[in-house]
């Protein structure tokens, strides 16, 4: 009939950890910088599979280490979704300074000028940075600190390798409780894709 088809708008959402060195590597165990980056791979796999659900997976762009870009159809979707996300990562790790960004997106941009796209919200979250703060938390003099990072106040207590029970925080506790398990099961996932998941393959006594 000769009437242009109206413009579709989309909604960019880009969230993510910034920084992400300053947390996976806050303190010099093993452990816990393999306990940090593992949860924030825990978090992104989660936040798709929610994501997913919601509005299918063919609006992910991206969901890798730490970060997520996805489209959502309303400004509304937008704001939620950023920041429940935002709040998820910074419960779930208590200092990573994570940042979530949303940005209105021509849907014709996408199909035949997605540089251009990328650009709108990454001013977005450039913006978002500027604004954003640390997950902020109070020490006060005669508090005992954490033994691993030393510098937030103790909330509990650990048992090191060697020494009695320690004090810990609840971020270094979190990172520890993630990594100390991945010791033993991500090199023995890559001995079974291997095809050497049993001692005798590899001519040891065991891989513990």
């Amino acid at each position: 009939d000769g009437k242009e088809i109206p413009e579709k708008t989309l909604w960019l959402v880009n969230a993510g950890v910034q920084r992400i060195k300053r947390y996976v590597f806050e303190t010099s165990g093993l452990n816990e910088i393999r306990g940090a980056s593992s949860l924030l791979e825990e978090l992104t796999a989660t936040a798709r599979e929610c994501i997913a659900s919601a509005f299918g997976s063919e609006v992910i762009l991206r969901a890798v280490g730490s970060s997520l870009l996805f489209m959502v159809p309303s400004e509304k979707n937008a704001v939620s979704w950023a920041e429940r996300i935002q709040n998820g990562f910074n419960k779930a790790t208590g200092t990573a300074f994570t940042v979530a960004s949303w940005a209105a997106v021509p849907a014709s941009e996408l199909l035949f000028d997605y540089k251009r796209a990328l650009s709108r919200v990454s001013k977005a979250s450039e913006q978002a940075r500027t604004r954003g703060e640390y997950p902020g938390y109070t020490a006060l003099p005669f508090e005992t600190r954490c033994a691993v990072c030393r510098t937030r106040p103790a909330e509990g207590w650990y048992e090191p390798t060697q020494g009695d029970h320690s004090p810990i925080c609840r971020p270094c506790r979190t990172k520890r409780q993630v990594g100390y398990p991945d010791r033993w099961e991500k090199p023995e996932a890559i001995l079974r894709i291997l095809g050497l998941e049993t001692p005798e393959k590899l001519g040891v006594d065991g891989l513990r």
